[in-house]
């Protein structure tokens, strides 16, 4: 039997939201991964608070049948208004492609 291929990845996290959560967590955002890792990426969020947040993440192809990649990300995020701002940090986790036919 064929073992399938794994990994571990890392990344840097940054961009700009907007709606901040009414609630500290949970909370929930989509991305665009590198295209080795996927092609849609979750951050199920676990803590918005005091300029800080973490997520669990969820990377897979759209089908899911393909390489999918789980961790954790963390970091900083800077209102720039009532309702929007810029976050950044960075994520680490494993990465598996599910064994040949």
């Amino acid at each position: 039997m064929d073992s399938a291929p794994s990994g571990i990845w890392a990344g840097l996290v940054d961009g700009s939201y907007t709606g901040m959560p009414e609630v500290a967590a949970p909370w929930e955002a989509t991305f665009t991964p590198p295209s080795e890792l996927g092609d849609i990426g979750h951050l199920h969020g676990t803590e918005w608070s005091d300029g800080q947040w973490l997520a669990d993440v969820h990377i897979h192809d759209a089908t899911e049948a393909l390489t999918s990649a789980t961790g954790q990300a963390g970091g900083t995020y800077t209102p720039t208004d009532a309702t929007s701002g810029t976050f950044e940090g960075v994520g680490t986790g494993t990465w598996s492609e599910p064994p040949a036919p």
